[in-house]
């Protein structure tokens, strides 16, 4: 992880997450029972596990192969998120899963899309633009069972790290 630039959070919110301070129990049930989002929403999942870290990246990222154990756990966790925040929310008109790698393991992706898509847990408007992140290396390794999963699940964009098409340049990044 970056925590020199305090992971994601310094690029995602304002003010950083370290300013904030921590809400009552008793006050959070109440605020929370209470919250809905409404109108339609820009939705982001993180998937924060890589092959490898890239020097260049600021968000928090954990290592695929070491840090293995903490995908179950996770992935756990995003789909308590996801079964709680899709009762409050309006109509998902943009949906980017990114991280990290999402496309890395792929079974676990489909776990992700399974849970949020086919049971429904999020109202997905018609013409949402659904992106999934991915890198040309992977990409290319895994490429036929992408699209069956971009097919199935509605996928209309996919994002591919490329950062340059200068071999010199890739090689500084770490890539």
């Amino acid at each position: 992880t970056h925590g020199d630039l305090l992971g994601t959070h310094t690029v995602a919110t304002y003010p950083p997450i370290d300013a904030l301070w921590s809400i009552k129990d008793e006050v959070k049930e109440k605020f929370f029972d209470q919250l809905e989002i409404e109108g339609e929403v820009d939705l982001y999942l993180h998937i924060p596990f890589c092959d490898y870290s890239c020097g260049f990246c600021s968000y928090t990222t954990l290592n695929a192969k070491q840090d293995a154990e903490k995908i179950p756990e996770y992935l756990a966790a995003l789909k308590q998120e996801v079964k709680t925040w899709s009762k409050r929310m309006g109509k998902v008109r943009s949906l980017y899963i990114g991280g990290g790698t999402p496309t890395l393991h792929l079974d676990k992706l489909e776990e992700i899309l399974k849970s949020i898509i086919a049971e429904e847990k999020f109202r997905i408007s018609k013409e949402c633009e659904f992106t999934i992140e991915t890198t040309p290396l992977i990409l290319c390794k895994k490429e036929d069972e992408i699209c069956k999963i971009i097919e199935k699940y509605n996928v209309n964009r996919i994002s591919i790290g490329v950062q340059s098409f200068d071999k010199h340049i890739l090689q500084r990044m770490g890539r």
